[in-house]
């Protein structure tokens, strides 16, 4: 959604939705234990870091294509969620 107000110039609407993304992305990073699984933790450690800088680089730039790159790399992880819950 923010994609889509930002390619329609509605830049304080998406600035809304990238600032809640980017509190998401970064509760997530708070919830990993790397003394659970060091490796995974590591991993998504570097999604997320990722994910929360070209969330950052969207806002500043008020570029849709940052936003496509986080959401490509996070839709994974996203489905990994979602077949977890669903089980």
């Amino acid at each position: 959604m923010a994609a889509t107000h930002l390619e329609q110039k509605q830049n304080t609407a998406a600035f809304d939705l990238i600032q809640h993304a980017a509190e998401i992305v970064h509760e997530l990073s708070n919830t990993l234990d790397p003394r659970a699984a060091p490796e995974l933790c590591a991993l998504l450690g570097d999604v997320y870091q990722f994910v929360g800088l070209r969330l950052v680089w969207s806002l500043t730039q008020c570029d849709v294509k940052h936003l496509r790159d986080a959401e490509r790399v996070l839709q994974p992880i996203v489905e990994g969620f979602a077949t977890a819950i669903a089980t």
